[in-house]
């Protein structure tokens, strides 16, 4: 794989970002100046992949070093399809879900059976959203039944969508 590949990959997929293509770079092109975006290039015999945020001063982050194109251009490729995938079929959902039903048929359109979701008991290696005396609260739950990441009480409105949120 190369970086012409890639780029007609996510041409393929109606990738919703430009992309700038050079022999040793492959970039996505900034609508704005203070647009964030990705790129790999190849630098001292080796390829590097970069987020690079312009928000409110430059900042590169790199995310990968690698011996050969073929396995740059393999992460570039997976992380872009994985943040076009997440934005065009899961936070799409988001946006329509503000109660249970609504959830379940989110949930449903993306093929998350209904069985993976419980309103009366908490499963591993599961999100739970549940209410208290404080509000609603998001948590997460390992599979040895060890609960992370609580957030503190809020709506139900406001918590549906940080269950459903990614960190990147």
């Amino acid at each position: 794989m190369n970086i012409y590949d890639v780029v007609k990959i996510l041409k393929d997929e109606d990738y919703n970002k430009e992309l700038i293509v050079t022999k040793d770079e492959l970039k996505e092109k900034m609508s704005y100046p203070e647009d964030d975006y990705y790129k790999i290039e190849k630098g001292n015999g080796k390829w590097f992949f970069y987020h690079i945020n312009n928000e409110r001063r430059k900042e590169i982050k790199l995310l990968g070093e690698y011996n050969n194109e073929e396995e740059a251009c393999l992460h570039f490729l997976l992380n872009r399809l994985e943040s076009y995938y997440l934005d065009k079929y899961i936070l799409s959902a988001k946006r329509d879900v503000s109660n249970e039903e609504d959830l379940e048929l989110a949930l449903n359109k993306i093929g998350i059976d209904k069985s993976y979701i419980s309103y009366t008991s908490k499963k591993y290696n599961s999100i739970c959203i549940f209410q208290d005396s404080h509000g609603w609260h998001t948590e997460y739950i390992d599979g040895s039944g060890n609960e992370y990441l609580k957030t503190i009480g809020q709506t139900k409105s406001r918590c549906i969508p940080i269950a459903l949120k990614k960190d990147t």
